[in-house]
């Protein structure tokens, strides 16, 4: 980085230490992605496993391993083999049926972008990136940034200082990309930097005139079938191209497939060339040796090689991947909330059954087994993300105070419940309570997500509990300030409750599922995970309710007065941050990294406090009043599916 940008990151560090995340950007929020509505109309034709070859048992015990690794936290597998969907399996509440964050998978797709450009003669590979921006590059260039090349950007040697870190720092990323200059000779080795795919995006837009999704609509995604897509853009309204992109799983294992058959496609009843056979030879012949985080891989054009032979993978963070594998002629697309960076298990899984240690499947049709296939897909529609539904244990023994007083209140002020909801006899107590809760760090919206899509919420004022609708929880949750209200409905039998919600303006496709139990203490425990379906993450509320020893004397107060919440989220953001710091800190190219700059003491005394507070956030609240109340849980419109539409789906 230049001294600015050094400067700029560690304000950017100061504002985190201080956890001022609203502002930690230098541009303000603003609403773009859509609220996505499920579409389940694939366009592939679908088979069986036996008919291409493959057993059903051999899948179901696939997908049973995936199931029990508890390190992955599979969304979705797509499974093709000879251009048919054979197998397709969701963990709900995630589905099938809504586009899924790709993290750096986007990149492969903006290599297919590049593809299209350089065939339509817009620009040469061999072309200086300084050329397309003169107004950005500024005078006088820096002899390395002026000797990048499009080649350079693709298979990232470019050696370039700003990487995504930067980013965060930098309204204008295309001057300030060009202002930080290469830290290394471009060409001299592997850096991989994702404002590489960037700068790609940007050339594309400024060549053809159009966004990268409307020139990547008739080229690739409407003959192919997938559906109007989404991109997050930077601050200048230009597609990240490194990341950015939501695609189904489905749509994911169609672009593998079209790499499959060397960038031909059936569309409108002919075969067509959407992308260059070249172009695909080019892009999937990974010669790059790279060694990041401990992991050694090969890289071509925006595609990373696999460890089977020929094969390579489009690969995103947290487990997005989409596995081409030539030599079995198979295509894979799993979407997870993985929390390694690099490889990880479930492509090890993808590895062990399909790879070259794999039994060899059949050229030819295999006999039906309709039993196995009957397994298979019992298998595949009873997944899920969430497990933990244990039953409420029994209560300990009250103390006499509270056994008195508390009969006392119930019998005031019975909760009005349905008669079929068969509930814990404490979730009556909680039956329309709101508290307060004191100022912290935690909001509804997962931290990854908002660190992703710059949408920081307010911190959680106050929650609302309801119990009205059979084995349901309602969760109302109020954040501080203007951040408004969500109210998530929570299954108490294990099956999510599927909804939306709204932060900062923009809508998020959610799950639910909830659980009542009890800590060491006897102390009642309700637990609700949040699943940001278009995410990788999973939003965990902890709420432990408890009397304090002025509400266990009052008559009035029967329930309990006191909740301490506890946040956390899956995939964990202390560790994917300590692993994302790791890179960062060990980066030659990049220089000191710039908590380093802030001196070893204040990273050791301070960043890891801030860290535990910001990731793992925890605020004690206060039962309010009726008359206090922000309003009352049940009060307001609530979108949900029925758990029949949830199994359904």
């Amino acid at each position: 980085m230049d001294l600015i940008g050094q400067v700029k990151a560690v304000d950017l560090m100061l504002k985190f230490l201080r956890g001022d995340m609203q502002r930690i950007t230098p541009y303000p929020f603003v609403p773009m992605k859509p609220a996505f509505e499920p579409n389940a109309a694939f366009g592939l034709p679908t088979s069986t496993p036996e008919e291409e070859g493959v057993s059903s048992e051999y899948l179901r015990q696939f997908f049973e391993e995936m199931d029990a690794c508890r390190g992955i936290h599979p969304h979705s597998v797509m499974v093709l083999r000879h251009g048919k969907l054979i197998a397709a399996g969701s963990w709900k509440p995630f589905t099938n049926s809504v586009p899924h964050m790709m993290f750096s998978l986007s990149k492969s797709v903006t290599c297919m972008a590049v593809g299209l450009a350089v065939d339509e003669g817009l620009f040469s590979l061999e072309d200086k990136i300084v050329s397309f921006f003169p107004e950005k590059a500024g005078r006088p260039h820096n002899r390395k940034i002026e000797s990048v090349t499009v080649l350079h950007l693709l298979n990232m040697t470019s050696g370039a200082n700003l990487n995504e870190f930067g980013s965060e720092v930098e309204r204008d990323w295309l001057r300030a990309f060009f202002a930080a200059d290469c830290a290394v000779e471009p060409g001299s080795g592997f850096d991989y930097n994702s404002m590489n795919s960037y700068i790609l995006s940007a050339i594309v837009c400024r060549k053809s005139g159009q966004t990268l999704t409307e020139y990547l609509t008739p080229r690739l995604f409407e003959p192919m079938g997938i559906p109007p897509v989404h991109w997050d853009t930077c601050p200048a309204g230009i597609e990240k191209g490194g990341w950015g992109l939501y695609l189904r799983p489905i749509d994911m294992a169609k672009l593998g497939q079209l790499f499959l058959q060397k960038g031909k496609w059936e569309a409108d009843g002919r075969l067509r060339t959407l992308i260059p056979e070249k172009w695909v030879e080019a892009a999937t012949d990974t010669a790059v040796p790279t060694h990041r985080g401990g992991h050694t891989s090969h890289y071509g054009y925006q595609i990373w090689s696999f460890n089977a032979e020929e094969a390579y993978q489009y690969n995103g963070i947290f487990g997005q991947y989409v596995i081409v594998l030539p030599k079995q002629d198979m295509v894979l697309a799993i979407t997870s909330g993985n929390q390694n960076l690099f490889s990880d298990g479930s492509s090890d899984l993808v590895e062990r059954f399909f790879g070259d240690a794999a039994p060899a499947f059949s050229a030819s049709a295999l006999p039906r087994n309709v039993k196995e296939l009957a397994r298979l897909r019992r298998v595949t529609e009873n997944l899920y993300a969430v497990r933990e539904t244990a039953p409420l244990p029994e209560k300990p023994a009250q103390g006499l105070l509270q056994r008195v007083f508390g009969k006392r209140a119930e019998k005031r002020n019975p909760p009005e419940l349905p008669a079929a909801a068969e509930l814990p006899a404490e979730a009556l107590e909680l039956e329309g309570r709101v508290y307060r809760l004191e100022k912290s760090f935690g909001s509804l919206m997962p931290l990854i997500c908002a660190a992703v899509t710059n949408n920081f919420s307010g911190c959680v004022a106050q929650v609302g509990f309801s119990f009205r609708e059979p084995g349901t929880l309602a969760l109302t949750v109020w954040e501080e300030e203007k951040g408004g209200r969500n109210v998530l409905l929570a299954g108490l039998d294990g099956v999510p409750r599927r909804g939306m919600v709204s932060v900062n303006g923009e809508q998020y496709n959610v799950g639910a599922t909830a659980r009542l139990t009890r800590d060491e203490d006897g102390r009642l425990v309700v637990k609700v995970f949040v699943s940001f379906i278009e995410s990788p993450s999973t939003r965990i509320f902890k709420f432990i309710f408890y009397r304090s020893a002025a509400g266990a004397l009052r008559e009035e107060t029967g329930v309990c007065d006191r909740v301490m919440m506890r946040l956390d989220e899956v995939p964990s953001v202390s560790v994917a941050c300590q692993m994302l710091l790791g890179l960062f800190e060990n980066d030659p190219a990049q220089g000191p990294a710039p908590w380093k700059r802030l001196g070893e003491s204040i990273v050791q005394q301070k960043l890891s406090g801030r860290m535990s507070a910001l990731t793992k956030p925890r605020a004690r609240g206060v039962l309010l009043p009726p008359r206090e109340s922000a309003g009352k849980p049940e009060e307001g419109p609530v979108q949900t599916a029925t758990a029949e539409q949830c199994e359904k789906s």
